[in-house]
């Protein structure tokens, strides 16, 4: 149902879309997905979460085979642009939260979502970004958690100007700017430890 539910909200919006057009692209009566969510919006909650754990567990999944903090940056940053580049036709799904965040009757809700999503890839960056400080990889005097929103930032808005402009190579600009920042927050040698 949820898998359905996916390709219907992306296809026509939140608001184009209809439980009965969910059900017969599901393969299920049209009122059975009534049995499930009360609504249209508790649906569109269950697809986003659902959007928000594969990101995730992306994310998580690449950090296996990095051998450094550095490696680890990188790798979690380039499978978020790989998932998103993978499922281009999802993005529309995160403008549509986005919207849903602030209309009244669902702002509680879709705002939770949101800041847990944000809070949750935050605090991954910044865990490795202290384990580098504590491995000797990072300058210690960072501020984990502010380049941690930043980084996250930069990687959201990559991918809004992504949808936009789909001739952006978000890998390539994923890197130069990595490698760039990678270099600045390194220690440069055994005899700097600041």
């Amino acid at each position: 149902m949820v898998d359905a539910a996916i390709d219907v909200f992306a296809q026509h919006g939140y608001q184009g879309a209809t439980m009965e057009e969910i059900a017969r692209r599901a393969g299920v009566a049209k009122g059975t997905p009534y049995l499930h969510f009360t609504d249209k919006a508790d649906l569109f909650y269950a697809v986003f979460e659902k959007w928000m754990g594969e990101v995730m567990a992306s994310s998580h999944q690449a950090l296996a085979n990095a051998r450094n903090t550095r490696e680890r940056l990188m790798a979690m940053a380039l499978s978020a642009v790989d998932f998103m580049d993978t499922h281009r036709e999802w993005f529309p799904l995160t403008l549509e939260v986005w919207s849903a965040s602030v209309t009244p009757a669902l702002r509680d809700r879709f705002a939770n979502i949101m800041q847990r999503m944000y809070a949750g890839y935050r605090s991954d960056v910044a865990a490795l970004i202290r384990a580098g400080q504590s491995e000797g990889e990072l300058r210690k005097a960072l501020n984990p958690e502010a380049i941690a929103a930043l980084l996250t930032g930069a990687v959201d808005g990559l991918f809004l100007q992504c949808w936009f402009d789909p001739s952006l190579d978000a890998r390539k600009a994923v890197k130069g700017f990595f490698d760039a920042l990678l270099k600045g927050i390194a220690i440069p040698n055994q005899g700097d430890r600041k």
